[in-house]
């Protein structure tokens, strides 16, 4: 069985509204409207030597899994995910400029805010970044062990405190997740 991973930040493929960019947005926008995104980007890929797909980088407000990305997209087809570990990178990369592909225009990148991918200058807060690496290892099931080496003594320490926390996260997250399903 493969296993199931839990991001904020995804970025994906989809096969689904290559035909309609129109829908996804009005998609992106009420999911925005309901808080439960915060930013996304995407752009058609429909010049390569490929299958038309869509390249979309998505940041949730909670960490959720592929499956749920899926359902709030209202996506039929498979899609392709994994996180989305650098914006800046991602962001260069949906009009493949740095590839020997076909170059996309950068005016067919559709954002709420194209700043927050492509500012490379970004100032991370260091302790935020750790946490939220913590929260994701925690809800992908990374062992007790792995996860005292990564993040050291004060994880140690402070893993009940640690644990306490990440359960009331998980707690929260699965009571919005019924929420939106019901709605």
């Amino acid at each position: 069985m493969r296993k199931s991973y839990n991001y904020s930040s995804w970025a994906l493929i989809l096969y689904d509204y290559v035909d309609n960019t129109t829908d996804l947005l009005l998609t992106l926008k009420q999911l925005l409207k309901d808080k439960i995104i915060s930013t996304f980007i995407f752009i058609l890929h429909n010049k390569d030597d490929n299958e038309n797909h869509i390249h979309l980088g998505i940041v949730f407000k909670q960490v959720v899994s592929l499956s749920y990305v899926k359902r709030v997209l209202f996506i039929k087809q498979n899609i392709l995910g994994e996180k989305l570990n650098d914006r800046y990178e991602y962001y260069k990369y949906l009009t493949h400029n740095d590839t020997d592909k076909y170059i996309y225009d950068i005016n067919d990148i559709v954002s709420n805010n194209i700043n927050y991918f492509k500012n490379n200058k970004v100032v991370y807060d260091s302790e935020n970044i750790r946490i939220q690496n913590m929260l994701e290892d925690y809800f992908n099931g990374e062992s007790y062990l792995n996860m005292a080496l990564k993040y050291g003594r004060d994880f140690i320490l402070n893993y009940n405190k640690y644990k306490e926390y990440f359960d009331l996260i998980r707690t929260e997250s699965e009571s919005i997740h019924i929420l939106n399903n019901k709605i």
